[in-house]
């Protein structure tokens, strides 16, 4: 079974994941890891496209002038999702034959903040799961986790799609308001609701 794993910045993703992962035993893709691997891959292209300045002394990537440039521009956002989507796509896909290979049984969960803006939907995946809080309880976890400021959580939120949209393209909803035992009790919910389709 395949779950696609999704909600904003700062919801509680990674808790439900680890969840999953401890309670139900999931094999868990995080779309994140894929994405540093794409950019490693896609080296030559990124280099191409935005030139010397998203380089370390060193030669190799630098992550941070990566992000400082798209979380300030759209068009750079765009160009930059054109080349590494792909890439992870295509990543994701032998993450899922190679587990399936070894356990055509086993419970995969994609984790990915981005699940719908990187054109992934229904057909995709057997199950879809928002994880849901209110955005400023979103924005003050992100903000702790990430040590930054509301401002730029809030940059962030703006290339990601609302949460009304993915809940809207969801099968379930988990909501993400209280402490870890609460959420563990939410996920159980969720997960009891999937186990018997």
């Amino acid at each position: 079974m395949l779950i696609g794993l999704t909600g904003i910045i700062g919801s509680g993703k990674s808790s439900v994941a680890k969840i999953l992962q401890n309670e139900y035993k999931a094999e868990i893709i995080d779309a994140d890891r894929l994405g540093h691997q794409a950019l490693d891959i896609a080296y030559n292209k990124l280099k191409d496209s935005f030139g010397e300045v998203i380089l370390n002394s060193d030669g190799t990537l630098n992550r941070q002038a990566i992000s400082n440039i798209v979380f300030n521009d759209k068009d750079a956002l765009k160009k930059l999702q054109d080349i590494v989507h792909p890439v992870i796509h295509k990543l994701f896909k032998e993450e899922v034959k190679r587990i399936t290979s070894q356990n055509k049984d086993k419970l995969i969960v994609y984790d990915a903040p981005l699940l719908f803006e990187a054109g992934y939907n229904s057909e995709d995946f057997d199950y879809i799961v928002v994880v849901a809080a209110p955005e400023e309880l979103c924005i003050s976890r992100a903000c702790k986790r990430n040590n930054c400021s509301a401002k730029e959580i809030k940059n962030r939120l703006q290339n990601q799609w609302p949460l009304e949209r993915k809940i809207s393209l969801a099968n379930f909803i988990i909501n993400n308001i209280s402490d870890l035992d609460s959420l563990k009790r939410e996920t159980a919910d969720v997960m009891a609701m999937i186990l018997s389709n």
